[in-house]
């Protein structure tokens, strides 16, 4: 049906989009889902969130991380976009390169205090890396479960790392 209203509606971007969103869901091949993208993204070049979701594939999909950080930073070029910065900062966490990883997140979290990923990120960061900090650990963790009130694991977790942190 999709590809039935994209034939008659080609310039359609939201079409482009749920077929991206499709192809994705159906578990299809790596070329499909790429060749989706490039259309999507021939109708609106500038969409930071199309950029930043594209880097995402690419990060997740673990093929190209040059090409992932290129589409973020396209992204925040396009747009101040939070998820976009904690995605480069996710990226230059899993690369080992923690100290880009928060100056990416603080960024994040200056344009969207309330980005629970990016506060449990930063804690990760200052409890397992070489950037290891308790004090400023154990200040990224109690903001984690202050923010976590609706999410029972991710405030568990928080209160699991903040028993942690003192019985050290």
């Amino acid at each position: 049906i999709l590809l039935a209203f994209l034939s008659n509606r080609p310039d359609s971007f939201e079409g482009h989009r749920l077929l991206v969103r499709a192809c994705r869901l159906l578990g299809r091949p790596f070329a499909e889902i790429e060749e989706a993208y490039r259309r999507a993204l021939a109708l609106s070049p500038r969409d930071p969130e199309l950029l930043n979701e594209i880097g995402l594939f690419y990060m997740l999909d673990g093929s190209d991380d040059r090409r992932a950080a290129e589409y973020f930073l396209e992204s925040l070029a396009s747009g101040l976009t939070p998820d976009a910065y904690h995605n480069l900062g996710l990226l230059h966490f899993r690369s080992r390169k923690y100290a880009l990883a928060v100056a990416a997140l603080e960024k994040a979290l200056e344009l969207s205090p309330e980005m629970g990923e990016s506060w449990v990120l930063m804690a990760q960061i200052h409890t397992e890396t070489p950037l290891r900090d308790a004090r400023e650990a154990v200040r990224l963790w109690t903001k984690v479960r202050d923010l976590s009130k609706d999410d029972p694991s991710r405030r568990r977790r928080a209160e699991m790392e903040l028993k942690h942190l003192g019985s050290r």
